[in-house]
C-alpha cells in the first residue's frame, strides 16, 4: 500500500468513524439572539445554531463543524427573498481542561451566505459568499449521562460591503458519545 492509499484510508476511517480516533463525539443544537454591529439601530434578531464536535488529547482540544443562521426581519425591504445571514465553518476549541480558564475558547473561520439585491430583470436573487474569522467563548454544564446544556458568546467578522461584525448569544443542548 502506497502513501496516497494509506492517507485516503485514514481519511475515510476518520470520516466514517470519528469515534475511533477521538475521545468524544458530540452534537450541539440551540439558538439565541444576534445583532449586526454595523446597523445603526442594532436590531436584535433570532439565531439558530448547530455544531458537530470531535474532542482529542484527553478532552483538551475540540474541532467543531458549525452551521447557523441569523434570521433578519427588521428594516429589510419587502420581497427581499432570503432575509437571513447563513454560515457554516470550522473552528478549534481550547477547552477549560487545557487552559484552566472559566470558559472554553474557540477560534475559526466561517463562510457566510447572504442574499444580494436582485441582479436580473426577472428579480432572481444571487448569493454572496464571504469567508471571515470568528472567536467564541463557550461553557457546557453536564445534566445527565450523555447530555449537557451549554451557552456561547460568538463574535464573527463578515467582510461584506459594508463590513459587518455580528455578535451571537446562544444556549442549547448537547449530546455526547
Amino acid at each position: 500500500m502506497n502513501r496516497r492509499s494509506a492517507s485516503l484510508a485514514l481519511l475515510l476511517a476518520t470520516a466514517l468513524c470519528p469515534r475511533a480516533l477521538s475521545e468524544t463525539v458530540s452534537l450541539w443544537g440551540g439558538g439565541g439572539v444576534g445583532s449586526l454591529f454595523a446597523s445603526a439601530d442594532r436590531d436584535v434578531e433570532g439565531h439558530k445554531f448547530g455544531a458537530l464536535a470531535v474532542t482529542f488529547a484527553g478532552d483538551r482540544i475540540r474541532i467543531r463543524y458549525l452551521q447557523g443562521s441569523l434570521e433578519r426581519e427588521k428594516n429589510l425591504p419587502r420581497r427581499v427573498g432570503d432575509d437571513d445571514l447563513d454560515y457554516l465553518g470550522l473552528d478549534g476549541v481550547l477547552t477549560r481542561r487545557l487552559t484552566s480558564l472559566p470558559a472554553d475558547v474557540a477560534i475559526g473561520f466561517v463562510r457566510f451566505e447572504e442574499a444580494s439585491p436582485p441582479r436580473t430583470e426577472s428579480g432572481h436573487r444571487t448569493f454572496d459568499h464571504r469567508w471571515g474569522p470568528h472567536v467564541s467563548l463557550l461553557r457546557g454544564f453536564p445534566i445527565w449521562k450523555h447530555f449537557s446544556v451549554w451557552t456561547e458568546l460568538d463574535v464573527h467578522y463578515a467582510p461584506y460591503h459594508p463590513r459587518q461584525v455580528v455578535a451571537f448569544v446562544d444556549a442549547g443542548l448537547g449530546f455526547h458519545l
